[in-house]
């Protein structure tokens, strides 16, 4: 067998160049170290990892390295009083300058040259302002080229039209006129589902002789003082609220919020993009806003309810926030699993798929950075939602003037 001592830059830069590899496809986040954690923790933390030193970072930026050589000063002629006290020291007290560092548009080829100068197996990389982006570990770049390399902590949203994902800095899928339309579909939604609930009720309370429902009972609360009209509220505003979710069950935004879902799952688990794997997916996701409704939903109806016991009405916050704590994760898990989400067909499938390639392409091909607040919020939908959301409640709103208007 011949040993390898050395292998030429051209050879790397000619396996780099047909493998495709960069430096947004190959960083990993970096493991969060401050100058105030104890070397206990770094040792603990060491257990799990091969590097034989690792980064520290103050408010984000890159301020130095702490390495495994500091066993050897710990353990030197020591005590087990003094090993202990060592042990809780500040990462500070070992914390020595970075040895060699990485920018973001700096080459693999040239990262590589680093790493073979400095004798590290995993080089930070960092921004212009020292903001430490990751860290490039020089075996990846040995990876396999089908093993895939996707971004961390992806988000989505199923809309009308198809599945959006981003991970805050970059996106794939359908485009914003898409994501406002379903902000927009969620506001019809919402009216049509009102609107339901509020006919049922003009139309029953002659029959059993309940008071007149108006339109303010179901936007806000009661006073203490009409229990009657109290508990009317709240059961109209549940079955509003799942005439809503079976309106979602049976629409076309469910297949595609769980092909959205199926496809993060997929990417999550370094799984291939292909249909016949995706389709094998969970629905449910434990980071999908409906657990945030499930919590919104759980907390103001308990909360309203505690209004009319007596007893409760003072404190009846906190029983309300503890069983919403406790029980939102399982609410929205349920919700998601029977009402939000249903079966992807193959079109929605590969609409998921779709985005997700996109996504990956790129991700890979993007300089790595941080993402401003505004443009994360951008990226996140939340924004574009909001505007088709208030686009259908305010058309709503001026048809509703107008005909009240016109009828007197």
């Amino acid at each position: 067998m011949t040993e390898i001592t050395s292998i030429s830059d051209s050879l790397i830069a000619d396996y780099l160049l047909t493998t495709r590899k960069t430096v947004q496809s190959l960083m990993r986040p970096a493991i969060e170290f401050s100058p105030e954690d104890s070397i206990g923790r770094f040792l603990q933390v060491m257990r799990r990892v091969t590097a034989s030193e690792l980064p520290v970072q103050l408010h984000g930026r890159l301020v130095g390295t702490i390495s495994q050589s500091i066993i050897f000063d710990i353990l030197k002629d020591g005590s087990s009083w003094e090993t202990c006290s060592a042990i809780n020291l500040p990462i500070s007290h070992f914390m020595e300058p970075p040895v060699a560092f990485a920018s973001a548009d700096t080459t693999l080829e040239r990262i590589v040259e680093i790493g073979r100068e400095s004798n590290l197996i995993q080089i930070p990389v960092v921004d212009s302002e020292n903001y430490l982006l990751g860290i490039i570990n020089l075996t990846d770049i040995l990876t396999p080229d089908y093993i895939p390399c996707y971004p961390s902590n992806v988000g989505g949203m199923a809309t009308p039209f198809g599945v959006y994902l981003t991970n805050g800095n970059v996106r794939g899928g359908v485009n914003d006129f898409a994501i406002i339309a379903s902000g927009a579909a969620t506001g019809v939604l919402l009216l049509v589902a009102g609107a339901i609930v509020k006919g049922a009720a003009h139309l029953i309370s002659p029959i059993v002789n309940l008071p007149e429902i108006s339109l303010a009972d179901l936007d806000s609360a009661p006073s203490p003082g009409h229990p009657t009209l109290g508990i009317i509220s709240i059961l109209m505003k549940l079955t509003v609220f799942l005439v809503f979710i079976l309106l979602i069950r049976f629409s076309r935004i469910a297949g595609y919020h769980a092909a959205e879902h199926q496809t993060v799952h997929a990417m999550e688990r370094g799984e291939p993009l292909i249909p016949e794997v995706v389709d094998r997916m969970p629905r449910p996701h434990p980071r999908c806003g409906t657990n945030i409704m499930a919590a919104s939903m759980l907390f103001f109806t308990l909360l309203q309810a505690f209004q009319y016991i007596p007893g409760l009405s003072d404190i009846g916050i906190l029983p309300a926030g503890l069983f919403a704590w406790y029980n939102w994760k399982r609410f929205g898990t349920f919700l998601q699993a029977r009402f939000t989400t249903r079966p992807a067909s193959a079109r929605e499938l590969a609409s998921g798929i779709r985005a997700a390639e996109q996504l990956q392409a790129i991700y890979i091909n993007t300089p790595p950075a941080r993402t401003p607040a505004l443009r994360r919020l951008w990226m996140m939908g939340i924004i574009q939602t909001a505007i088709g959301l208030m686009l259908v409640t305010g058309l709503a709103t001026f048809a509703e003037n107008t005909w009240l208007k016109l009828a007197h």
